[in-house]
């Protein structure tokens, strides 16, 4: 037996109950959804699987329960990441360098239970690209701010990529001067995490000089 609880704000109490240091608020761009981290490091793992094209969905803090009737356990996963390819993965983000033990445990009995993964990850493992980061916290930016209008976008940029396999954002931002800048950069983020065109950051800020490759 599995069921999920979708994160909820649950008013002033419980956001200090659940972030005493306070709460990191975000929008999922994908979803369309509001979501909150107790810190920094937490939202940038949840960037990282986010952006990652081989993730389908990632729930953030979504409380499972597993068992047989009167064996019930509950076991809160800090990202619950579905893969396009159908597998699963258990997030767990070591925080001031402590585990959570016992949290620890649960979900690795959950991730056997359910024929999944678990994995610990740590702020040297979720830090180690910092350039990335930066380009991931531009992306998302923009795309909440273009929410809605990219479909055209879209379009456009993946007519231009049917004939051009490789590019870069600053030739795209040149050859189709009727879109902003940043409304380019939103379709250019929804395309990348959908699979269907391919941006090249890692080691470098997202800029005029990222590479685009058609997919």
């Amino acid at each position: 037996m599995t069921a999920i609880v979708d994160h909820k704000w649950g008013g002033l109490a419980r956001r200090y109950e659940e972030f005493r240091r306070g709460t990191h608020r975000s929008i999922d761009p994908v979803e369309s959804t509001r979501i909150a981290f107790p810190t920094a490091l937490f939202y940038e793992n949840w960037l990282l699987r986010r952006f990652d094209p081989a993730v389908d969905k990632v729930f953030v803090s979504s409380r499972i329960t597993f068992g047989p009737p009167g064996q019930v356990v509950a076991a809160t996963p800090d990202l619950d990441i579905h893969f396009v390819d159908g597998r699963r993965l258990f997030d767990q983000v070591v925080k001031d360098g402590a585990i959570d033990e016992v949290n620890a445990r649960r979900l690795r009995k959950l991730a056997a239970y359910l024929d999944c993964e678990h994995a610990m990850r740590t702020a040297s493992e979720i830090r180690r690209d910092p350039k990335l980061i930066h380009s991931l916290r531009h992306l998302r930016q923009a795309m909440v701010a273009y929410d809605g209008l990219a479909e055209e976008t879209m379009t456009a940029i993946a007519k231009f990529l049917r004939s051009h396999e490789e590019t870069t954002v600053g030739e795209l931002r040149a050859k189709l001067a009727d879109f902003e800048d940043e409304q380019i950069d939103a379709a250019l983020g929804h395309m990348h995490v959908s699979g269907t065109a391919h941006l090249q950051l890692n080691g470098i800020e997202y800029g005029r000089h990222v590479i685009v490759r058609s997919l």
